[in-house]
């Protein structure tokens, strides 16, 4: 059998080690050894074997790496008939192609995962050389393109199973990232390459490895994905891509804090808020809104850095254009931090006018929750400035608002 040849030319090189040698379609490899001719010439003989529509659909698994879910053949099927390059397969016929593969021997239903078709690393391989040819330039493209817009959708869908509160639905969301993570990785380096969007792939691939607590490598890939900025335009930054810059600086600082390094995440907090500054398409209530949370990231930096100066002033500043935005529970929120801040500083006057800002907006708003914190702040204030009438009244309210129970 040609797949015994396969596998013993293959007996000393990894998976990983086979396909990292086709990232960028076929570059790098050394078409003078034999062992790669034999590769190639084994798998080549059988599919030359079919007729040659079924061949160009057989090249569509090219991008695919490790599995194939069946389900996504279907939306997959729709991206590859819009592009006029491949709009002549003969789509109706997948299941001839699956089973031409299985019998091969390089295709088989998951052992474990309902659903998934299992690849062996050398039929990506074979498809890959097979359209690194500049003669099927044109098929490649179009498959590339397809298979990134497939995983657009589908990493968001998985992005949001990771996001569920239903730990059933996140369970799910888990494996399913795991068995996708290359194909994930594989979609996000064909949109990063052709300068589209990429926030479907990043926020599975983020939300998977905030999940596992993966932070050095959640680090390693944002910053991969960053260094592509340079290669988009204003004008592109402006579109869904610029969405998927800012996810993976909003995340790339919040790891950074998670891993002690507060001022790599205030530079890279800096840089988000400067790109939503850039974002003149934006509509100015959006981008005041996104950089006031910009801004009360950065004051919980300066916080956590014991930089209350810093941290007052960035929160005065966020206070004003949430008074400009109009937004009550938002401003008696800055008011609490607020007077926290200026209560550890020992300013207890300031403390308190603050904290009794904070609670007339919260009153206001009918925040009961946040209307304890308050009383409860302003009892303590009370008590360290010796006012004990105050703060009975403070613990009177607190105490009131405790849901009585039942006789």
């Amino acid at each position: 059998m040609a797949l015994e040849v396969v596998l013993s030319n293959l007996k000393d090189q990894s998976p990983e080690e086979i396909l990292g040698k086709l990232d960028l379609g076929g570059a790098g490899l050394d078409s003078g050894k034999a062992r790669t001719e034999s590769i190639v010439a084994c798998i080549d003989y059988s599919h030359s074997n079919l007729a040659s529509d079924i061949q160009g659909l057989t090249d569509c698994l090219a991008p695919f790496t490790g599995v194939i879910h069946e389900g996504i053949l279907k939306p997959y099927t729709e991206r590859l008939k819009a592009q006029p390059a491949l709009e002549h397969l003969p789509f109706e016929r997948w299941g001839e192609v699956i089973q031409a593969t299985q019998d091969w021997g390089l295709v088989r239903p998951h052992r474990e995962a309902k659903g998934f078709l299992e690849l062996q690393p050398t039929l990506p391989y074979f498809l890959r050389v097979r359209l690194a040819s500049e003669e099927r330039r044109a098929a490649r493209e179009a498959i590339e393109i397809a298979f990134h817009e497939t995983y657009e959708g589908a990493g968001s869908a998985i992005a949001n199973l990771l996001g569920s509160k239903d730990a059933g639905e996140k369970a799910q969301g888990l494996i399913v990232a795991k068995l996708e993570e290359e194909n994930l990785l594989a979609a996000l380096r064909i949109a990063l390459n052709r300068r589209a969007s990429f926030l479907g792939p990043t926020s599975a691939l983020i939300a998977s490895l905030d999940a596992t607590h993966a932070s050095e490598r959640q680090l390693r890939l944002m910053e991969w994905i960053l260094g592509h900025k340079d290669l988009y335009n204003g004008e592109l930054i402006e579109g869904d891509a610029g969405d998927g810059f800012l996810v993976t600086l909003e995340r790339k600082a919040a790891v950074l804090l998670k891993l002690s390094r507060p001022e790599d995440a205030r530079q890279t907090y800096l840089k988000e808020l400067e790109m939503h500054r850039l974002r003149e398409r934006l509509a100015q209530r959006k981008r005041l809104r996104a950089s006031a949370g910009i801004l009360h990231k950065l004051a919980e930096v300066a916080r956590r850095s014991h930089d209350r100066a810093d941290a007052e002033k960035l929160l005065s500043r966020v206070l004003r254009i949430r008074v400009r935005l109009d937004e009550l529970p938002s401003q008696a929120e800055i008011f609490l931090q607020l007077g926290m801040l200026a209560h550890e500083a020992g300013n207890l006057a300031r403390a308190e006018t603050c904290h009794k800002r904070a609670l007339e907006i919260f009153s206001e708003c009918g925040d009961m929750e946040n209307r304890k914190k308050c009383c409860l702040e302003l009892a303590r204030i009370s008590d360290e400035l010796g006012n004990l009438p105050d703060q009975i009244e403070y613990y009177k309210k607190i105490v009131g608002e405790q849901p009585r129970l039942s006789a």
